[in-house]
C-alpha cells in the first residue's frame, strides 16, 4: 500500500516550543544553532548600555546573513515569536510505504524425511518508510486533541510505529 497526500499544509506547533524564543531553558532543536546572531556596531564603555543596545536594531549588525531562524531576544521587538504565524506552516505532502511482506514456502521435497507437510516462514514490515519534506515526526497528524476544528495541527503527536511481525507456519 502507498498512501499519501499532496498539497496539504501543517501547522507545526511543536516547532514553536523547540525553536521559539520564549524560553531558552527548554530543549531546542539543533537548527537553532544557526539562529541569526548580532553584534553591536559601536560598543559603548558602559556594560549596562550594551545589553539595551542589543535590542535596538539600529545599533546592531547581522553576523550570519544566511540564517533562517530569527535571533533570540527577551523582548521580541520584531514579533518573531507571535502565534499564529505562517513561519510555522509547512508542506505536509508525503508518500508512505505502508506494508512490505515477504514469505517463503519450502518445497515439499525438502520435507519428505520429516513429519511436516508444509513449512512457510514470513515477515511483514509495517510503516516502513515515509518520504516527505515535513520536519515534524509524522506528516499524518489528523486532528489536534481529536478536535475536528483543529485539523492539521501538529503538537508533537507520536509517529506511527514501525512493526516487524515474523511468523512460522507448520502443517503436520
Amino acid at each position: 500500500m502507498l498512501p499519501g497526500s499532496q498539497g496539504g499544509k501543517i501547522f507545526n506547533a511543536l516547532r514553536i516550543r523547540t525553536e521559539g524564543m520564549q524560553n531558552l531553558s527548554n530543549n531546542q532543536l539543533a537548527a537553532v544553532a544557526d539562529r541569526a546572531k548580532v553584534e553591536l556596531i559601536a560598543p559603548s564603555d558602559s556594560p549596562g548600555q550594551n545589553a539595551a543596545d542589543r535590542e535596538n536594531i539600529d545599533k546592531v549588525q547581522l553576523l550570519n546573513s544566511n540564517a533562517t531562524i530569527p535571533r533570540y531576544t527577551s523582548t521580541d521587538v520584531n514579533g518573531n515569536a507571535r502565534i499564529p504565524s505562517d513561519r510555522w506552516i509547512e508542506d505536509g505532502s508525503y508518500v508512505r510505504i505502508q506494508n512490505i511482506s515477504l514469505g517463503y514456502t519450502f518445497p515439499s521435497t525438502w520435507l519428505t524425511r520429516t513429519k511436516v507437510n508444509r513449512l512457510r516462514i514470513y515477515g511483514n514490515l509495517q510503516n516502513a518508510f515515509v518520504f516527505t519534506k515535513y520536519s515534524g515526526y509524522d506528516p499524518e497528524v489528523g486532528a489536534n486533541n481529536q478536535n475536528l476544528l483543529q485539523q492539521s495541527i501538529d503538537a508533537g503527536r507520536y509517529p506511527m510505529p514501525k512493526c516487524l511481525p515474523l511468523g512460522l507456519d507448520l502443517d503436520f
